[in-house]
């Protein structure tokens, strides 16, 4: 079965749509847990007041379930083909999201907290893999220290980054989204429906 989607239909709308849905299930509920997830999807600031940012990617998945039932039409093997899209959409997001702690905007002016606090993100998995024994050792005397510092963030930087490790993980996220992009073409998914989430994947691991 094929369908197709109607141009009326937006991420926007689809969004506004979950947005009110997660927000009537959360807003009831006035606990630590809950305002911290308000915080975390961009509805209220660091002092709980009520916060307007742009839409983030926590609050896209949920509008992207919805375009892509539009885009299927019940079709299972459309569904299928789906899945494994998303499959590899959400590593590739999960390593942009792991070399934006390291190279992202935000860590060019500040080390992000995902580094500070010595999380093995992948590029740091991938060098120590393939460091040499001295490399190794570099990596060491700084994740071995009780607490780090700028400096330090600076320095994991650039030897990660000589190996090789910042290239090597955009390469793996160019080809998942590549992938992701490659799964839609079935005979299940309209082309509006397939060039709509070809749009929002690309846009997700940018």
């Amino acid at each position: 079965m094929t369908s197709s989607v109607s141009s009326v239909i937006s991420i926007a709308d689809l969004s506004a749509k979950v947005d009110g849905e997660l927000e009537a299930i959360i807003g009831a509920r006035d606990f630590p847990l809950y305002r911290m997830m308000a915080y975390h999807l961009g509805w209220r600031d660091a002092a709980g007041q009520p916060e307007a940012v742009a839409l983030r990617g926590e609050r896209v998945h949920g509008a992207l379930t919805l375009l892509a039932c539009a885009a299927v039409g019940g079709d299972t093997d459309a569904a299928d083909a789906l899945g494994r899209s998303g499959a590899r959409l959400g590593v590739a997001m999960q390593i942009r999201s792991d070399l934006n702690q390291i190279w992202g905007d935000a860590a060019a002016s500040q080390p992000s907290v995902e580094v500070m606090n010595k999380k093995k993100l992948l590029p740091v998995v991938y060098a120590l893999e393939k460091a040499s024994v001295s490399e190794k050792r570099a990596m060491g005397e700084i994740y071995f220290k009780r607490v780090l510092e700028a400096d330090d963030a600076v320095r994991l930087r650039g030897v990660i980054e000589g190996l090789g490790a910042r290239k090597a993980c955009e390469d793996m996220v160019a080809r998942l989204t590549a992938e992701a992009v490659a799964e839609l073409d079935c005979a299940g998914v309209s082309s509006d429906g397939r060039a709509q989430i070809a749009g929002y994947i690309r846009a997700l691991t940018e």
